[in-house]
């Protein structure tokens, strides 16, 4: 158990909504084991607009042997930001994870960060439906 100390307050007044003085659990997490279960990784980015949706998921797709692409639409457009990088594996980088249902922090490894820059907007393309027996137009 770790009682909770000045590293809490940070975390509470940061929005981690951790209790100042209340006792919480530190365990390992799966990350750890011997053959781990699940991977986490880490995405920092250079620039984020803040016409970033947070609430839409995102696209995230490999390229190649180490690169990464990762689209994120914006609010109320139908456009995305693409933002492009690299993944590099770190063995000494590691998340604080809270569960404030069972006062558990559990401490996970990061398996890998991927750094990437805004590279362009898209905007999506409109779905042409074409009725039965129609012709495009010039």
């Amino acid at each position: 158990h770790y009682k909770t100390n000045t590293f809490i307050e940070r975390m509470s007044s940061g929005g981690g909504g951790l209790t100042p003085g209340a006792t919480y659990s530190l365990k390992l997490g799966s990350t750890w084991d011997h053959i781990p279960t699940d991977l986490i990784h880490a995405v920092q980015y250079d620039f984020k607009p803040a016409s970033i949706d947070p609430s839409q998921p995102g696209q995230m797709r490999p390229e190649g042997s180490n690169g990464v692409t990762v689209l994120l639409p914006h609010k109320d457009t139908d456009e995305s930001s693409e933002f492009k990088g690299n993944k590099q594996q770190t063995p000494k980088d590691c998340f604080l994870i809270v569960d404030k249902a069972t006062k558990t922090i559990y401490l996970e490894k990061v398996s890998n960060m991927i750094r990437v820059k805004k590279h362009r907007s898209v905007r999506k393309k409109p779905a042409v439906r074409k009725e039965e027996g129609e012709r495009a137009s010039p």
